[in-house]
């Protein structure tokens, strides 16, 4: 989770992980100063109320639709350890080529198979971790969490606004405005929104750019389609269920609907 703090006007983001974060946090670089914490919040896990939750700031949630968020935070587990493969180690170990969770064609049946056997694997099975240094398990993993995890109940009830991400250019100005923020400052916020997000869309993931390697970039999986709901085509019943009470207090919080 990301906990950014704007001083200047008292104004507090919370944003998940596969939750437009990274266009966000470069587009209010451009024209405010602000602190980071990536902490959660939980009476049991805080660090220090004072830089997490310091009094008189207006608490906003930046929060994505559950069903998207999953299906960009498989693209995201299936893709990261290609980050430290070259041509020679590609398909060394490969805990997700060996159980057919990462799709090998831009055929979209083979995507969404693949997706939902990594459902299964770990909202249903969720027993193995096959890696030490870096968690894949959704109950420790930032890209699949639950909301309870990061943000716990008795800070939810005081957050003032609760933004979806697909809403966020229309309603950020009006918050912006509240807090003392200028509309020139708000409109270039959203202008620059605007343009992060294009990039995002032509590139699929910067991490792309960062890769040196040739054969990596092609094996690289990225969304075929933006039908998400597509990808829960067909899914089996226990498999949904269990995503879906795994994410129980997501869906009650943010009302949102459940397939």
């Amino acid at each position: 989770m990301n906990n950014l703090l704007i001083p200047k006007y008292k104004l507090q983001f919370f944003i998940f992980e596969k939750s437009g974060s990274r266009a966000i946090i470069d587009s209010l670089k451009k024209l405010f100063d602000f602190t980071q914490d990536n902490n959660v919040l939980t009476t049991e896990d805080f660090h220090d109320l004072e830089v997490q939750w310091p009094r008189g700031y207006t608490r906003v949630l930046i929060y994505r639709n559950v069903y998207k968020r999953l299906v960009s935070g498989w693209y995201t587990k299936i893709n990261t350890i290609l980050e430290h493969r070259n041509k020679k180690n590609l398909h060394d170990g490969d805990w997700y080529d060996d159980n057919n969770l990462r799709p090998k064609t831009k055929d979209f049946e083979e995507h969404r198979v693949c997706f939902q056997n990594f459902c299964k694997e770990f909202f249903v099975y969720n027993e193995y971790n096959p890696y030490t240094d870096i968690s894949v398990f959704p109950r420790v993993d930032a890209h699949l969490q639950n909301l309870q995890v990061q943000i716990g109940k008795e800070y939810q009830d005081k957050i003032d606004y609760k933004v979806n991400l697909e809403n966020l250019i229309d309603e950020i100005e009006l918050i912006m405005t509240k807090v003392g923020i200028s509309k020139t400052d708000s409109s270039k916020f959203i202008e620059s929104l605007k343009v992060e997000k294009q990039i995002m869309k032509e590139q699929k993931s910067k991490m792309i750019e960062k890769n040196k390697y040739d054969l990596v970039k092609e094996y690289r999986a990225t969304r075929v389609t933006d039908d998400y709901y597509s990808y829960y085509n067909k899914i089996s019943d226990d498999t949904l269920k269990s995503v879906n009470e795994y994410y129980n207090g997501d869906f009650d919080y943010l009302r949102m609907k459940r397939l």
